[in-house]
């Protein structure tokens, strides 16, 4: 029966029931307690440093939209107001026919005819830009999320181990009862009776400190949720295993598709790539269509002039700083294809680690269980024995020790696992996935 209502208490069924605080929240939310899925959509809706990453995402779109505005017609408007005087044929400034107030206006349109590779360039290196923001976002969610998986999880451990100890508890109040009857009755010494009385005492120290642990976990997870008054259901816990592939070789393909700053690395490496055409691009001319139209008034006059041409930009000569820009841009694409490779195979490791400690948790969970049952059969059969006087009470006081020690690491271990799994869908980058499977 121990082992049937461990792993009740493991995947969320019902618990026992104290006056104490932390008894208050294991009832609290029973009928709305929110399950994995609703913490990963609070946590997106309510931290603050991925509202803070997001705006990332707008400032390399309006970067962008300022790359295309460079290849669109610029119209401007021009006007003077000026009082002109001419000098006559001799060179003397004097009274002339053409001397008076000028006033005149127009407009002037300019338009990029030849981009030599700079527009191609330049849309890579926006989109890449936009792309890089949008996946270093989804890599801050990844992270953020599995923060809030382990208080989760971290908070529904506490939970169980609280619901141990306070078996534990109840037990030894009833064996220190019995105890004491026998040390009344003169059965057994003074030395047994303090024994049972400090394991007594210390099963209640364990208890507070349980409830200390929930209140700490419970805050932790309702600063990530921005909730003050909420309680978790433990029945998705495990919803992880239907999402983790196979076997190691398919979870490593799956991170080269999935892992965000795999992606991002590679946009940072297209965006250098393009920036180091754009530098290229630069030392070629620059041709744009220009023309003007103008009315202006010099005096009692009608003046005015329409002008179309083509308008040719070659640099000869800068002092070097043309060429010094298309080293360094080569050198920024060099060095991103660098980090580029580099983060393959760290995307690897972190899914070849995750993926063995995984498997570690899960033989240790085994091991743990295990020991429960063991421990509770043997639990079962001494209580027989003292029923009937065939062991002591001190005998089945070390055993019930034993007891919650392996109850306590057997729900330890399974949190364990749960933990190790999330980790693992975070290092493939698929956890944000899970909020709308």
């Amino acid at each position: 029966m121990r082992i049937l209502y461990l792993l009740a208490a493991i995947i969320g069924i019902a618990s026992p029931i104290s006056n104490s605080h932390a008894a208050e929240m294991l009832q609290n939310g029973k009928k709305n307690g929110l399950t994995v899925q609703d913490i990963l959509l609070l946590t997106l809706q309510n931290d603050q440093r991925i509202a803070a990453a997001r705006y990332n995402i707008e400032i390399a779109r309006a970067d962008l939209s300022d790359a295309k505005s460079y290849f669109r017609p610029k119209i401007n408007g021009i006007g003077r107001v000026a009082v002109n005087k001419v000098p006559d044929r001799l060179g003397f400034f004097g009274n002339t026919a053409e001397d008076g107030k000028s006033i005149y206006g127009g407009v002037e349109v300019e338009q990029q005819v030849l981009s030599f590779g700079r527009y191609s360039a330049m849309m890579g290196e926006g989109r890449a830009g936009v792309d890089q923001a949008r996946y270093q976002l989804q890599a801050e969610e990844n992270e953020i999320l599995m923060e809030a998986v382990r208080a989760y999880l971290d908070y529904a451990r506490t939970k169980k181990t609280y619901t141990a100890y306070t078996d534990y508890a109840a037990d030894m109040a009833d064996l220190l009862k019995r105890t004491k009857d026998k040390f009344d009755n003169q059965l057994i010494g003074r030395s047994e009776y303090l024994l049972v009385r400090s394991r007594w005492q210390q099963a209640r120290a364990n208890v507070t400190s349980t409830e200390n642990d929930i209140t700490r976990a419970y805050q932790r997870l309702a600063k990530l949720i921005n909730k003050r008054q909420f309680d978790i259901t433990a029945d998705q816990v495990a919803f992880y295993q239907g999402n983790t592939p196979k076997t190691l070789a398919l979870a490593i393909d799956q991170a080269q598709e999935n892992d965000p700053r795999l992606k991002a690395a590679r946009e940072i490496s297209k965006a250098k790539k393009n920036a180091a055409q754009l530098a290229k691009a630069n030392l070629h001319p620059k041709i744009s269509l220009q023309g003007s139209v103008v009315r202006g008034k010099l005096e009692q006059r009608q003046t005015g002039e329409a002008i179309v041409g083509l308008n040719v930009e070659l640099p000869i000569y800068n002092g070097g700083s043309g060429k010094a820009r298309l080293r360094r841009a080569k050198s920024d694409a060099s060095r991103a294809q660098a980090l580029l490779s580099d983060e393959v195979a760290n995307s690897e490791e972190r899914v070849t680690a995750a993926w063995k400690i995984l498997n570690s948790q899960i033989e240790s969970e085994k091991m743990w269980l295990e020991a429960f049952q063991a421990e509770t059969q043997a639990v079962d059969e001494l209580k027989k024995e003292v029923d009937t006087q065939i062991r002591s009470l001190i005998v089945l006081l070390e055993a019930r020790e034993q007891l919650v020690t392996a109850e306590v690491n057997a729900i330890a271990a399974t949190y364990s696992r749960l933990t190790a799994g999330y980790e693992l869908l975070t290092a493939m980058g698929k956890l944000p996935q899970l909020i709308n499977p």
